[in-house]
């Protein structure tokens, strides 16, 4: 049964914003969840505005379609733009027939997502995601305002300031202040804690009396352009009695555009609080002159502002060339057709690639990448197909000019990936045919540029090929080199993970953790119990398709002492905890952050969810990666040895 792509109603309003009544009335009715129509789904809209998604044309809509997915527990509506490509997704996570996410999407990726995480037909979770960034805020009243923020980074935390301040929010403005709790949680130092506490609660005070200051931006339409800085750091545990390591953001600089008029604040310093960035003091307009910003709380070291207009007399600097990206951007989501679409995507291009020449070094290589991002952008989401050709052009133009090498590399691996992600959507694309000249490309780019930054991730590409194609021994060899050329880089924790899973079978693994309630795991303490290690993720359809036959399967040896052990690579402990009150499993769960990129995952360079492995009572690997089917099979025969 397909779940109800309609909310409960609250009250006599519709959560979500839907406002128009026979809207409402509609989604009310069966005949809705029987079969709804992508213009009656392409309706329903975000509870946040400031929301940048795909919206097709009255005429694009007509030719939308909308079909049902459903994988294990979790089914949902899906809807299709002209082209294929998916701009919703309406999902019931937990099998109720009521749809509990609701997901927009630009260009192929979720961008948004509301959430009601406790089934009761409100959201009340809001979450941005992929290029549409890392905000997670909550909503405890269910009333569609953000009561708190879950998750925030550093750029975006200075966005959020401009806007409580061109709004004159207070109350937007106080929930990106660090709370008392959050200052106690950082073991900060008695004086420090004091010293932040007064700053942090006299700051909305300072936040009303300042507006008056602040007139170029209090007119509820400034716009953030920039984040300056220069880099986060770690405060050492000890530092002024502090019992834990502390990292900080000081002497930031954000811009904004306001009627045409450019301003920057100093947010000054920001503190790291889990996951999320919070202030501890009011910004201060900074003076168009200024060239100085004043030292932060830890460092009090002042920072010097490159000045703008010494930069190049003869041409605009990074500064004025974001000011005017960014009023194209800000027409792109207001586009009422594709070839509108089209033209601003190339005028944006043609614009960056105008300016590179008369701008700093410094600039002109931040500016470079962001020419070579936006072609690749423009063509893989098919918006400005040429773009593809002027990338590649421009990469030719880079080697012959002499630019850093480094950003040769990074140009000609940008236009690979983009070439490999536009055939793969191709009708009439021969996969292997396709396949095969990735990797052709993928051996070449290392071999031009063996030392690159991106030279790690071609090397774990071409080593993943080789493992899923049974070169096991190449596929070694590759990731061994990873770890051995570029011991630094993020690929390389997975290489070495990789390596010590290809040849741990007949091996003790050692297999460490916290379960998600807090409890010490040992895998030695399982001595005497056959186990399988599953590792999985709430996000992996198939992965959850595999709980049920895993519960059939523990149940069935049960007097074999066949155990299961979940090893979860959720990113948050939340997302588990939310999953596991709904859908209870008869087995304990290992959960770390970061997900794919942490710990868990990394120690033996899991590359997908579910990876299953199956442990025997002496703790050795018997197989290390078994498909679901296969389980049933192996885990009997071993029991009966």
């Amino acid at each position: 049964m397909s779940p109800a792509l309609r909310l409960r109603p609250f009250g006599k309003k519709l959560i979500l914003g839907c406002a128009a009544a026979a809207l409402q009335a509609m989604l009310s009715g069966d005949a809705w969840a029987q079969s709804p129509t992508a213009e009656q789904a392409l309706q329903l809209m975000p509870v946040q505005k400031d929301v940048e998604f795909d919206r097709p044309t009255k005429e694009e809509i007509a030719k939308c379609t909308i079909k049902v997915e459903k994988e294990g527990a979790v089914s949902g509506w899906v809807v299709f733009d002209p082209a294929g490509q998916t701009i919703r997704r309406f999902t019931d996570t937990n099998g109720d027939n009521t749809v509990d996410q609701w997901s927009y999407f630009s260009e192929g990726l979720e961008v948004y997502r509301d959430v009601d995480s406790n089934a009761n037909g409100k959201a009340d979770q809001f979450r941005w995601l992929n290029t549409g960034g890392t905000r997670w805020a909550l909503d405890t009243n269910e009333d569609g305002k953000v009561d708190a923020w879950k998750m925030m980074s550093a750029e975006e935390l200075s966005a959020e300031a401009i806007a409580a301040i061109s709004m004159k929010d207070e109350a937007r403005f106080a929930r990106l202040l660090a709370t008392s709790e959050e200052l106690k949680s950082l073991g900060l130092g008695e004086t420090q804690l004091k010293d932040l506490g007064e700053k942090v609660a006299s700051a909305p005070k300072r936040f009303s009396g300042k507006l008056a200051d602040v007139e170029t931006v209090t007119r509820g339409s400034a716009r953030w352009l920039n984040f300056s800085g220069t880099r986060p750091y770690t405060i050492p545990a000890g530092t002024g009695g502090s019992t834990k390591d502390i990292t900080v953001y000081e002497n930031i600089v954000t811009m904004f555009e306001n009627d045409g008029k450019n301003g920057q604040f100093q947010i000054g310093t920001m503190i790291k609080v889990g996951d999320n960035w919070r202030l501890i003091d009011m910004p201060e307009l900074l003076g168009a002159d200024a060239n100085q910003v004043a030292g932060g709380y830890f460092t009090d070291k002042a920072r010097t502002l490159p000045a703008i207009s010494e930069r190049n007399p003869d041409g605009p600097g990074g500064s004025e060339l974001a000011t005017e990206v960014g009023k194209i951007d800000a027409k792109i989501p207001e586009a009422k057709t594709a070839e509108a679409v089209t033209a601003l995507k190339k005028e944006r291009i043609d614009l960056i690639e105008s300016k590179l020449a008369k701008l700093d070094a410094g600039d002109k290589m931040q500016w470079t990448r962001q020419f070579i991002d936006s072609c690749s952008e423009a063509a893989e989401s098919r918006t400005y197909p040429e773009a593809i050709t002027r990338l590649k052009d421009f990469e030719k133009k880079l080697a012959a000019d002499g630019a850093d090498k480094d950003l040769v590399a990074y140009a000609r691996f940008r236009g690979m990936t983009t070439d490999y992600m536009i055939a793969q959507s191709a009708p009439g694309t021969d996969p292997t045919k396709m396949q095969a000249a990735w990797l052709e490309s993928l051996r070449a780019f290392v071999k031009d540029f063996p030392t690159s930054s991106e030279a790690p991730e071609a090397l774990l590409q071409l080593a993943i090929d080789a493992e899923f194609s049974g070169k096991e021994q190449e596929a070694k060899e590759l990731y061994t080199q990873i770890v051995t050329q570029f011991p630094s880089a993020h690929s390389a924790t997975t290489a070495k993970g990789a390596v010590t899973r290809i040849d741990c079978v007949g091996k003790v693994l050692p297999l460490t953790g916290k379960t998600i309630t807090g409890e010490k795991f040992d895998l030695t303490a399982y001595r005497g119990k056959t186990v399988l290690l599953h590792y999985w993720a709430t996000n992996s359809p198939v992965a959850l398709t595999d709980l049920a036959a895993l519960k059939d399967i523990q149940a069935k040896y049960a007097r074999e002492n066949v155990v299961v052990v979940g090893i979860s690579l959720d990113d948050k402990a939340e997302t588990l905890a939310a999953y596991l009150k709904q859908s209870r499993l008869p087995w304990v769960n290992l959960h770390e952050e970061g997900g794919m990129q942490g710990r868990l995952a990394s120690q033996m360079g899991i590359l997908i969810v579910p990876t299953i492995m199956l442990v025997d009572k002496d703790g050795k690997v018997v197989h290390r990666g078994l498909h679901i089917t296969e389980v049933d099979r192996e885990v009997g025969t071993l029991v009966r040895k």
